[in-house]
């Protein structure tokens, strides 16, 4: 019996408004253990995938599915539970600055629940995984982006999440500070994270060589494998079927911040966001 995707979302529509969609009948599939870039300008849609999976907004119309459980079936009380399951790197760091890089992933421990212990037991571990542990005592304001960076992946790793969402993470680097946060990605993905990245940076996402969905108006526009095959969407809505879209090339330039969700209820989608 084939197993289930660990992520499905099965003709997704997502309305902020009469006039906006996020996203317009989006069917798309992740095994566990992908790694996976959402690519576009900005609202094309990728940052609304990112949304919907972190459980910030629902679908207007289909269903998102993530590890065998319809999200629409979560309740607001298992959010946080679910939440714990996932991992967070938003574009903008989000890190305390009057803590140190030690105590920025220590309080996330806590707000969580765990020890005093258990944060001076697993915090070493957690920032050695990322290469940041030379600077645990250093301040925000005393790293250089692509430092801060692995920081933020860092807290994201507290619960050693199997899914990690990243959004625009080299959105705000250097093209060498680029290079070493998705060279950590692609090793906590060695290591079994299945991982989803939001992206317009074409250099890293042609470097990285795995799979890339490209969007364009709240649609997958093409997909290209690991292999560098391109394939027209499986689903396609038929209301857009004779709509003439314009294609996008992957050299769009524009990213679209997401700040960090476990602060956030859910809601129903009222309003875009960048994506």
């Amino acid at each position: 019996m084939a197993q289930e995707p660990y992520i499905s979302l099965r003709k997704v529509e997502v309305s902020y408004n009469d006039y906006v969609a996020g996203l317009r009948g989006v069917s798309l599939n992740v095994e566990k253990g992908e790694f996976v870039f959402l690519c576009g300008q900005t609202g094309s849609g990728k940052s609304t995938i990112i949304r919907l999976l972190s459980s910030q907004i629902k679908p207007t119309k289909g269903e998102v599915i993530l590890n065998n459980r319809p999200l629409s079936q979560v309740t607001p009380e298992e959010i946080p539970e679910l939440r714990r399951q996932i991992g967070i790197v938003p574009q903008d760091f989000g890190l305390l600055p009057n803590k140190k890089v030690w105590e920025n992933v220590g309080y996330a421990m806590r707000a969580i629940g765990r020890t005093k212990a258990e944060v001076r037991d697993q915090v070493p571990t957690i920032l050695e995984r990322v290469n940041i542990l030379q600077r645990a005592d250093a301040y925000p304001s005393e790293l250089s982006g692509g430092e801060q960076q692995r920081v933020a992946i860092a807290r994201a790793l507290i619960n050693n999440p199997p899914l990690l969402l990243a959004d625009e993470p080299t959105g705000n680097l250097d093209p060498a500070h680029s290079d070493e946060i998705i060279n950590i990605l692609l090793e906590l993905n060695a290591q079994g994270t299945t991982i989803v990245v939001a992206t317009h940076d074409v250099n890293q996402v042609e470097r990285a060589g795995k799979r890339v969905i490209m969007m364009n108006a709240g649609l997958i526009d093409e997909e290209i494998d690991a292999a560098g095959t391109r394939h027209e969407p499986e689903f396609v809505p038929e209301q857009v079927k004779t709509q003439e879209i314009p294609r996008n090339p992957l050299n769009v330039s524009n990213a679209e911040p997401l700040s960090q969700p476990v602060v956030l209820p859910t809601e129903t989608a009222s309003e875009p966001p960048h994506a």
